[in-house]
C-alpha cells in the first residue's frame, strides 16, 4: 500500500514539475512577489513623497523661537488663516497658551500629521537645549538628572514586531492558495480521459487518494516554506521598516523551525485532503476551482487572527487553520508550545483520516468518477 502510494505520489510529482508555469509562479509569488509587495507598502511614502509641498502652518505672530522653526523645517510654510480658508487646505494649527504650545492637526491626512509631529520635535529640541543652559547656570549637567539607566532586552530569541504576526498570515494563506492552484493533480485525470487506465492498474484506489494528496501537500508547503524564507531576505535587505522586525534578530533557533515545519505540514495535510474531495466530486478543474473559493476566503477570515497581538485559550489550537496560524505567530516570537502544536497536528491529522477516507469512497463510485 505505502509503496503503490508512493508511486502515484512520484508520478504526480513528476507531473506538476513538468508545469512551468505553475511552478514559477509558485516560487516568483512567494520569494519575489510578496517580500516586494511588502517592502513597497513600507516605503510607499519615501518612494512617491506626498506631492503636496509644505504644509501650510498658522501660528501665533510675536514669537521668535517658533517663526525660527518653522523657517527651518522644509515640511512646512507660515500661513494666515485667511489664506487656508480661502484655498481649503488641510494646514497645521499652533497655539501658545501660558508655557504650553498646542499643535492642531489631522492625523487622517499623513502629510499634515508628519508636519505637526516634525514641528513638535523640533519645539523639544528646544526645550531641551533651555534645560540643558539652565542647569549648566547651576553647575549641573542632564545626565545628573538620571541617575540610573533602564535597559529593556527581548530575550524571546524570536522575530518580533509586525513581521512576527504577518509572517503567519501570509504562510497559511499561500499555502491554501496554492493547494487550490494545485487542483490538477485531483481533476486532472478525468480531463486527460486517463483515469480510467489508473483504475485498473495494480495500484489500489486508497493507494492512489493518499498518493495524490501528499503530492498537493507537498507543493503546498514548499510554497509556504519559500515565502517565509522571501520575508525573512527581504527584512535583511531592508525591505521592511524597522518596526516591522522588531527588537529581535532576523534569525531563527532549530526548535522554531522544527515547530513551523511541523505545523506547516499538519495543516497542509487536512488542506490536501479537502482537496482531494473536491477535485475528486468535480467534473473539472474549472468546476473544482469554484468550490475551492469559499475554503480560500475562510482561510482568510480565520487567519486575519494571527495579525492580532492577543493571547488565546487552548481551545483555540483544536480549530483548524486558526489555529495553525496563532501557532505559527508564537513559533516565530520564540515561543514554542509543543503541546499545543502535538494538539492542532492532531485534530489535522483526524481530518486528513476523515477526508481521506471520503475520498476513497468516492473513488469506489463510478457515478462520480465517470460523471459528465
Amino acid at each position: 500500500m505505502i509503496r503503490k502510494a508512493l508511486l502515484i505520489y512520484g508520478k504526480e510529482m513528476r507531473v506538476l514539475r513538468r508545469d512551468v508555469r505553475l511552478i514559477g509562479g509558485m516560487v516568483a509569488s512567494a520569494l519575489v512577489f510578496f517580500p516586494l509587495l511588502m517592502g513597497l507598502a513600507s516605503n510607499l511614502d519615501r518612494l512617491t513623497g506626498d506631492g503636496s509641498g509644505p504644509v501650510p502652518v498658522v501660528a501665533p505672530g510675536g514669537d521668535d523661537v517658533l517663526r525660527r522653526l518653522l523657517d527651518a523645517n522644509p515640511l512646512v510654510r507660515i500661513a494666515t488663516l485667511e489664506e487656508v480658508a480661502a484655498g481649503g487646505e488641510a494646514h497645521v494649527t499652533v497655539l501658545r497658551e501660558g508655557t504650553a504650545y498646542r499643535i492642531r492637526a489631522a492625523s487622517a491626512d499623513n502629510a499634515v500629521w508628519a508636519a505637526a509631529v516634525s514641528l513638535r520635535q523640533d519645539l523639544q529640541a528646544v526645550q531641551q537645549r533651555a534645560v540643558e543652559d539652565r542647569l549648566a547656570e547651576r553647575g549641573l549637567r542632564m545626565r545628573d538628572l538620571r541617575p540610573f539607566e533602564v535597559v529593556l532586552i527581548d530575550t524571546s530569541g524570536g522575530i518580533g514586531g509586525a513581521l512576527s504576526l504577518l509572517i503567519p498570515y501570509m504562510a497559511v494563506i499561500l499555502l491554501v492558495t496554492n493547494a487550490a492552484r494545485a487542483l490538477y493533480v485531483a481533476v486532472g485525470e478525468k480531463e486527460k480521459n486517463t483515469l480510467a487506465a489508473l483504475l485498473v492498474s495494480t495500484v489500489p484506489r486508497p493507494a492512489i487518494v493518499v498518493g495524490k494528496s501528499l503530492a498537493i501537500m507537498t507543493f503546498a508547503v514548499a510554497a509556504s516554506l519559500l515565502l517565509i524564507v522571501g520575508m525573512m531576505m527581504a527584512a535583511r535587505l531592508g525591505l521592511a521598516p524597522e518596526d516591522f522586525a522588531g527588537p529581535g534578530e532576523l534569525s531563527l533557533a532549530p526548535a522554531q523551525v522544527a515547530a513551523l515545519a511541523v505545523n506547516l505540514a499538519a495543516l497542509a495535510l487536512l488542506i490536501s485532503a479537502l482537496v482531494m474531495v473536491i477535485g475528486t466530486w468535480a467534473r473539472s478543474q474549472r468546476e473544482a476551482g469554484m468550490y475551492t473559493a469559499p475554503l480560500v476566503f475562510l482561510s482568510v477570515f480565520l487567519a486575519i487572527f494571527a495579525l492580532a497581538p492577543a493571547s488565546f485559550g487552548a481551545a483555540v489550537y483544536a480549530v483548524p487553520i486558526l489555529g495553525n496560524a496563532l501557532a505559527m505567530r508564537e513559533a516565530m516570537q520564540g515561543q514554542v508550545d509543543w503541546l499545543a502544536l502535538a494538539l492542532l497536528a492532531g485534530v489535522n491529522a483526524v481530518g486528513f483520516a476523515l477526508l481521506t477516507w471520503c475520498s476513497i469512497r468516492l473513488y469506489g463510485r463510478e457515478s462520480v468518477l465517470f460523471r459528465v
